[in-house]
């Protein structure tokens, strides 16, 4: 039986795998999410309208009660209510993702 260079360097390669492989520590990878919830809260009306803007795209919410945002790439995002019907309106609030989800209140006067 005739073996080649190229046959042993196969081999001492498939043997060298085995070992590295043999002895290689088992551990688990946590990834954690990147991704956000943002969640609104109105008080005081049965629904309001809100634009928010940060790090995603701008995007429009309508609320009616509590609205869970989820997916939101961390960052700093602005929550603007916007008029509807009589009712005064609340000021923007911040929303801080970076560290990790966070809730707003939007309370409306009666």
């Amino acid at each position: 039986m005739t073996v080649t260079l190229s046959s042993r360097v196969t081999v001492a390669l498939l043997a060298l795998s085995a070992v590295v492989t043999a002895c290689a520590p088992t551990a688990t990878l946590h990834v954690q999410s990147a991704e956000r919830t943002l969640t609104l809260r109105v008080e005081g009306v049965t629904a309001a309208d809100f634009v928010v803007t940060g790090t995603a795209e701008p995007f429009f919410e309508t609320v009616a009660g509590t609205r869970v945002i989820p997916s939101l790439p961390p960052g700093e995002y602005t929550v603007t209510p916007q008029a509807r019907g009589a009712a005064a309106v609340p000021p923007a609030q911040q929303a801080d993702l970076r560290a990790g989800d966070a809730t707003l209140v939007f309370v409306y006067p009666r």
